[in-house]
C-alpha cells in the first residue's frame, strides 16, 4: 500500500473517533439538514448521525481506492499523479461537514451559508487544479459522449474545465459576503464551472470534425 493512503486511512478514523467521543454529549436530534438561507429544517436520531456520514466516507474512499482496478485502460487512473489528491479531497470534504454537524449540534453556531461554499469552493478548486491533465479513461474527468470519443477534445476539454472548475470555487467561497443568498450564488457558480465544459466538449468535437 502506498504510504500516502495511510493519510486517508488516518482522517477517516479519526473522524469516527470524533463521533465516539462526542456521542454522549449530542442532543437525542442532531441537525441534519438546512434549508437556503442557511437554517436548520431537518433533523435525525443522534445514533444515525453518528455514524451515517463517516460510513459514506469509508464507501467513497473504497471505491475510489478499488474501482480503478476494474475499469479499461486502468493505468490512466492508477498512473495519474493527481489521482490520490482527489481521492482525499473528498474524504476531506465529507469528513469537515460531519465534524461541522456535530460541533453545531453542541452549540457552535456557525452559519451553514459560511461551511458549505467554502467547502464546495476548495473542493472544486482542488478538482479543477487537478484534472488539467488527466489522460483519457472510462472512470474520472470530464466524461461526455465528445471527450469519449476524441482524444484531442478530451484534453482541450479538460485544459477548459480545470480553469472553470477552480474559477467556480473561488466564486463560491466569495459568495459568502451574499449571506442569506449564499447557497444561490454558489449554486449558479458550481452549475456554470460544471456545465461550461460540456457544451465546451460538443462544440471542440464538432469544429474538429468539420475541419
Amino acid at each position: 500500500m502506498d504510504k500516502k493512503e495511510f493519510v486517508a486511512i488516518a482522517v477517516l478514523l479519526l473522524v469516527f473517533l470524533a463521533g465516539i467521543y462526542f456521542y454522549p454529549q449530542l442532543p437525542q436530534q442532531v441537525a441534519s439538514h438546512w434549508n437556503a438561507g442557511g437554517e436548520v429544517n431537518g433533523y435525525m436520531d443522534k445514533t444515525w448521525a453518528v455514524f451515517l456520514l463517516p460510513a459514506l466516507a469509508v464507501v467513497i474512499y473504497l471505491l475510489m481506492t478499488f474501482l480503478p482496478y476494474i475499469m479499461p485502460n486502468k493505468d490512466a487512473i492508477l498512473k495519474f499523479r493527481h489521482y490520490f489528491t482527489i481521492k482525499l479531497s473528498m474524504v476531506l470534504f465529507i469528513s469537515t461537514l460531519y465534524l461541522y454537524t456535530l460541533l453545531f449540534s453542541l452549540g457552535f453556531q456557525l452559519s451553514m451559508n459560511i461551511v458549505m461554499p467554502v467547502l464546495f469552493g476548495a473542493l472544486f478548486i482542488v478538482i479543477g487544479y487537478s484534472i488539467r491533465d488527466v489522460s483519457h479513461n472510462y472512470f474520472l474527468g470530464i466524461r461526455t459522449p465528445w471527450t469519449l470519443s476524441d482524444k484531442t477534445v478530451w484534453k482541450k476539454t479538460h485544459e477548459f474545465g480545470s480553469k472553470t472548475f477552480m474559477i467556480a470555487g473561488v466564486a463560491c467561497i466569495i459568495s459568502i459576503i451574499a449571506g442569506s443568498n449564499a447557497f444561490w450564488v454558489s449554486m449558479a457558480a458550481i452549475m456554470i464551472g460544471a456545465l461550461a465544459p460540456v457544451v465546451y466538449s460538443y462544440l471542440e468535437f464538432r469544429s474538429l470534425r468539420k475541419k
